[in-house]
């Protein structure tokens, strides 16, 4: 899923099975985040998303990644 914000497409890539390490976040084709999965069992979602550096996109960043959980835990 990605979201274009100020002509920078955001870029949320999630593993569709649960691991620990759950997938990145990408601005301009850059890797700018890791998103962990904290809790890999059990019914409560606990992940982190870490930025490698600061960037003037990450509100954006979190909110597509949100959006993309939210679907997958859907199912």
């Amino acid at each position: 899923m990605a979201l274009k914000v100020n002509n920078h497409r955001i870029y949320c890539k999630l593993n569709l099975l649960p691991q620990r390490k759950m997938g990145k976040i990408e601005i301009v084709d850059k890797e700018v985040a890791n998103i962990t999965n904290k809790k890999i069992f059990g019914s409560s979602l606990e992940f982190e998303i870490k930025f490698i550096e600061a960037n003037k996109f990450e509100i954006y960043s979190v909110l597509l990644c949100l959006m993309n959980i939210s679907v997958i835990e859907s199912f």
